[in-house]
């Protein structure tokens, strides 16, 4: 699969010969745990000899890599899920050319939420909604590389949520040397961006070596108003200690502030595919003694659609040898998050809300002495978690070719949802995260509390235990891989608020006007499973390979999911413990995975073809209840997919480097959605939304002396926009170019001169899709970013 790596002196491309072996030796796995790690690199071995972009898979299984170099050969600063997006199987959409606004990744026809993504072992996923923030992971320039397992999970995985695989980030160790590195970068979209990072050295008798490196980007949207802004800190220490021996500890701080780009509806995006927010912010009109509505215009207002977020991390790695056949490795982590989207509503200054507990008619919002008028205030969907983990191994080799892992995973969350207003003043909220205690001013109620839309607190534990076994046979030509993992996983949820069937919450201190409504509650919700993994491989001869493997996932329903309420409780006092009978009755979903794959391997050519399978069961989707007579979230039904994803590296000449990936997959819904007491949404037999049949995608890359110079496209397919399937985002090519002089600074080699192009044919297409049950209910899109120039000049001693 992708990564950097050498074939012979002559023939150095990414890593260069020493840097490849160094990888092989540090990693050479499909690794998220240290455990992973260890128990990857013995049985399987460090990956093949690279052919150029392409590097031999060994493991028993459906997995690619992307080295570091072909990671920093895109444009600085960008996502990592961009350098990963010409792997077969994987389709990544990026909503700006610099990965700072995000994206949505999709393997196998699985979303971000129903894939594991993790930094260094530590889960990326959001605590509440599964999500995966593509542009929060980590600065390119300090990825090692990225393991993506295409439908399967490594045994101890720390997740709720991954039925389609999961994509695993790898950071660098400190360098033994001491060294400097300044990598400033200016671009299309007024872009600004300055990394920096200094490295120790090995220190002292002990050999211990730290880095510390921080990064600024800076630029607006490349169409409509506001802008990006990332700030990011990061350091690690390692210690090596006896033989392979070692403890390490890594920090990141990131800080975003983001505006939102508009999502277009099809005709927008057909006749105005420019437009965005506004510009312009109408001031409302306040009038004494008379009815004042707010202008409707202001709903888009731009500076009311921002994204503002805090994220932090602590990750803990070590392993040591208790004897000569038995390893312990050890990796705790912290994680805290904290992000809001901005909106706004319209409230009536005598709702209910305002009045709460008190006799007052109502609340003056806006000062002008009566409470007739209708007044836009500012809130935010203000999230916040603190996530503790440990995740731990025991390694048994009984001898060369045969080991033994038992791990245990631990992880603990808890996470915040809330929503509190804010007054907005000459167009600008009082804080980015709206009224949130120790934020933003509050909009106080007659009773002297404040108003808020949401209010959730929950905690979430998992408690999983896992066993591998690993063997070789047959002087290494046979190897088998059979393993379990057990996760015991549980929710302990508090709603705040008051709860309709069916619909969102509402946040209230009256106390008339509620038999309608579920009062603030507890709940708990358990979930377990035994999930079962097999891989064998076969080498009938030195070129050729041929694996199968068999793994079943787990998605475990969000947040959301669980705060649906399916049913009243007459009687119920606020705070109670509720039973499940009172909320939507969803199973987590399941997924099991088939892979059966051919690998052939010379010293000039590496090429792979997989076909896959996967049962989906349990899917989870938005529909209408027959019961309650409301749209909630429920199991639905099975859908079945299968695949081929082919990919082949050459270098057929000194310093030329090709790729070439294609995959191909089908999907189809097996069951019709409820819309109505007796109407049903005619989706079996469909296929799934924004997955493409097809993708093509390639790399060239040639060197000459100290200039490189390389282009890479994708193509990918239509892609359905409706469970209906009646309506589509159009297939699109997209081809970047980017182009480095190497040189040495004070007779050390690392610095550079690049540039990158993308979308160099300024290919006019859809991004992400928000997809919708059909064309009726109109799905929107965000268009993708037109051709993007970016110059960098990296300086490193």
């Amino acid at each position: 699969m992708l990564i950097g790596g050498c074939v012979s002196p002559s023939r150095v491309f990414l890593f260069g010969c020493v840097a490849a072996g160094a990888l092989a030796a540090a990693s050479g796995a499909s690794a998220q745990s240290t455990g992973t790690q260890v128990g990857e690199i013995v049985i399987t071995g460090p990956r093949g000899a690279a052919v150029g972009l392409i590097a031999a898979e060994q493991a028993p299984k459906q997995r690619a890599t992307i080295g570091e170099a072909v990671i920093q050969r895109a444009a600085p600063g960008q996502t990592p899920m961009a350098s990963a997006n010409l792997v077969p199987g994987l389709n990544f959409t990026n909503n700006d050319a610099y990965g700072s606004s995000g994206g949505t990744i999709r393997i196998h026809g699985f979303d971000g939420t129903r894939l594991a993504v993790t930094l260094d072992g530590v889960q990326l996923n959001s605590a509440v909604s599964n999500l995966v923030f593509t542009s929060d992971i980590i600065d390119p320039e300090l990825i090692q590389q990225i393991n993506v397992n295409l439908g399967s999970t490594d045994i101890d995985s720390a997740t709720p949520s991954a039925s389609g695989g999961t994509v695993n980030v790898v950071t660098v160790r400190p360098s033994e040397r001491f060294g400097a590195m300044v990598q400033p970068s200016v671009g299309s979209s007024d872009y600004r961006r300055l990394f920096g990072r200094i490295d120790t050295g090995a220190i002292g008798p002990t050999g211990a070596r730290a880095f510390v490196a921080a990064s600024h980007q800076q630029y607006d949207k490349f169409k409509g108003p506001g802008g990006i802004e990332k700030s990011e800190f990061n350091g690690r220490v390692f210690q090596p200690l006896k033989g392979d021996d070692f403890v390490s500890l890594a920090a990141r701080y990131l800080r975003t502030r983001n505006y939102f780009y508009r999502a277009l509806t099809r005709t927008d995006y057909r006749t105005a595919p420019d437009l965005d927010l506004s510009t312009t912010y109408l001031a409302p009109t306040v009038r004494p003694g008379l009815a004042d509505v707010e202008p409707a215009a202001n709903a888009s207002y731009f500076a009311f659609s921002r994204n503002p977020s805090n994220t932090g991390t602590l990750r803990g790695q070590s392993s040591f040898a208790l004897s000569d056949r038995l390893r312990l490795t050890v990796d705790p982590s912290f994680a805290y998050t904290r992000g809001a989207g901005g909106s706004t509503l319209v409230t009536p200054e005598t709702d209910a809300r305002l009045r709460g507990a008190s006799a007052a008619p109502g609340v003056d919002l806006n000062g002008d002495g009566d409470v007739l008028d209708s007044v836009r205030l500012y809130t935010t969907s203000f999230a916040e978690s603190s996530r503790y983990s440990l995740t731990g191994s025991l390694i048994y080799d009984f001898n060369a070719d045969h080991r033994v892992r038992i791990a245990y995973t631990g992880d603990y969350t808890r996470g915040l949802q809330r929503s509190a207003v804010t007054n907005i003043v000459g167009g600008e909220p009082g804080s980015v995260y709206g009224g949130i205690t120790g934020y933003g001013p509050k909009v106080r109620t007659a009773d002297g509390s404040y108003l808020r839309t949401r209010d959730r607190v929950s905690k979430a534990l998992l408690n999983q235990v896992s066993a591998e076994y690993r063997a070789e046979f047959l002087e290494d030509r046979l190897s088998v891989t059979a393993g379990v993992r057990a996760p015991f996983f549980k929710r302990d949820l508090v709603q705040g608020c008051y709860s309709a069937v069916g619909t969102a919450e509402t946040c209230t201190t009256q106390t008339t006007g509620l038999a309608a409504f579920l009062p603030p509650y507890r709940r708990e919700v358990k979930y377990d499973r035994l999930l079962p993994n097999l891989g064998v491989s076969w080498r009938p001869g030195e070129r050729h390979q041929l694996f199968a493997s068999y793994s079943e996932g787990f998605s475990a329903p969000n947040l959301n999911i669980l705060y649906t309420v399916a049913a009243l409780a007459p009687g119920a006092k606020a705070g109670e413990e509720l039973g499940d009978q009172y909320f939507a009755a969803v199973r987590p979903e399941l997924a099991f995975n088939y892979n059966f794959g051919y690998r052939f391997q010379t010293g000039r050519t590496l090429a792979s073809v997989t076909l896959w399978k996967t049962d989906f069961k349990n899917r989870i989707v938005t529909a209408f209840d027959p019961v309650s007579t409301l749209n909630v979230s429920r199991n639905v039904g099975d859908a079945s997919l299968w695949g081929v994803d082919a990919e082949a590296g050459v270098s057929p000449l000194a310093g030329l480097d090709l790729y070439l990936s294609a995959s191909y997959a089908r999907t189809k819904v097996l069951s019709d959605l409820q819309t109505g007491a007796t109407s049903f949404l005619r989706i079996a037999g469909n296929e799934l939304v924004d997955t493409p049949q097809w993708t093509v995608g390639g790399r060239a890359q040639y060197r000459l002396d100290r200039f490189t110079l390389g282009v890479q496209a994708k193509w990918v397919d239509t892609r359905w926009a409706t469970d209906a399937n009646d309506q589509t985002a159009p297939a699109y090519t997209v081809v970047d170019a980017d182009l480095r002089y190497d040189f040495k600074l004070f007779g050390r080699d690392g610095s550079h001169l690049q540039l990158n192009v993308q979308n160099l044919f300024d290919e006019d297409y859809v991004s992400t899709i928000n997809t919708a049950r059909n064309a009726a209910a109109n799905p929107t899109f965000y268009v993708g970013a037109p051709r993007t120039v970016m110059l960098t000049l990296r300086a490193a001693y």
